[in-house]
């Protein structure tokens, strides 16, 4: 095999490996409370609805409705559904 082929096939090895080590486990429950830092899909690592966070910095509820795809928190407490 070539080279150049012989690195795209490693490469894609690689990047079919890591979706899959990285993915979240089939059927697993979302999270509650979610952790204050991290990316995290609605649906499959976060359910819909009303969540709170404490702390100084962040005492405000974000309402995460179907039309969300994504939510990402940085140097928060953990946030709780509340709703």
């Amino acid at each position: 095999m070539p080279p150049t082929r012989l690195r795209y096939a490693a490469a894609g090895l690689v990047a079919s490996l890591a979706a899959f080590v990285f993915a979240s486990p089939a059927g697993a429950d979302p999270v509650n409370p979610i952790p204050g830092e991290g990316f995290f899909l609605v649906g499959s690592d976060i359910s819909p609805g009303l969540y709170n966070t404490g702390g100084t910095a962040s005492t405000f509820g974000v309402w995460i409705n179907s039309t969300v795809k994504a939510f990402e928190s940085h140097n928060c407490q953990p946030w709780t559904r509340v709703t």
